[in-house]
C-alpha cells in the first residue's frame, strides 16, 4: 500500500456540462470524503419485535474541502455552481498517486475568506447526486 500526501489533493470542476474538460478550483488544505450507507427502516407492527431493513440502503459520497484557489476560472465556476444549485461534475484528484474520484455533486455550502496577509481561501461542501467513479493509480 502506498501512502498519499493529503496536501496533494486538487478539487477540479468541469468547465461545461458533459465536456469532460476540468479546471482546478484549488489545492486543498483539508479534505473529508466520507462514504456512507443510510439504511432504510421499514419496520412495522406486522414484523414486531424485529426490525426490517431494505437491503442496500441509500449510499452517499459527499466531499467537504477547504483550500486556496489556484485559478480564477475555477473560482468563478465554483461560485456559479453554488449560485445555480445545479448538479455539476467535480473531480477530487491526487496527481502524486493518480487517484481520482469523479461524479455529480451539488454545492450545498460555500464560503470565501481572505485576510490582509494571505491568499483567498474557500470552503465547500459537495453532496453526491449520483454514483461517482474512481480511478486508482499504480501502487
Amino acid at each position: 500500500m502506498s501512502f498519499a500526501d493529503g496536501a496533494s489533493y486538487i478539487l477540479e470542476i468541469e468547465t461545461s456540462s458533459g465536456s469532460g474538460v476540468f479546471v482546478a478550483a484549488g489545492c486543498q488544505k483539508n479534505t473529508d470524503n466520507p462514504h456512507q450507507r443510510t439504511v432504510i427502516d421499514v419496520s412495522n407492527k406486522c414484523n414486531h419485535p424485529h426490525r426490517t431493513l431494505i437491503a442496500g440502503g441509500v449510499r452517499s459520497n459527499d466531499i467537504t474541502a477547504s483550500g486556496i484557489y489556484s485559478s480564477e476560472q475555477g473560482q468563478q465556476l465554483l461560485e456559479a455552481a453554488y449560485i445555480s444549485g445545479a448538479v455539476t461534475t467535480f473531480k477530487l484528484a491526487n496527481p502524486d498517486t493518480n487517484d481520482e474520484l469523479e461524479g455529480p455533486y451539488v454545492v450545498s455550502a460555500y464560503s470565501k475568506t481572505g485576510d490582509d496577509e494571505g491568499a483567498v481561501q474557500y470552503s465547500v461542501t459537495l453532496l453526491s447526486a449520483g454514483a461517482p467513479t474512481t480511478e486508482t493509480g499504480p501502487s
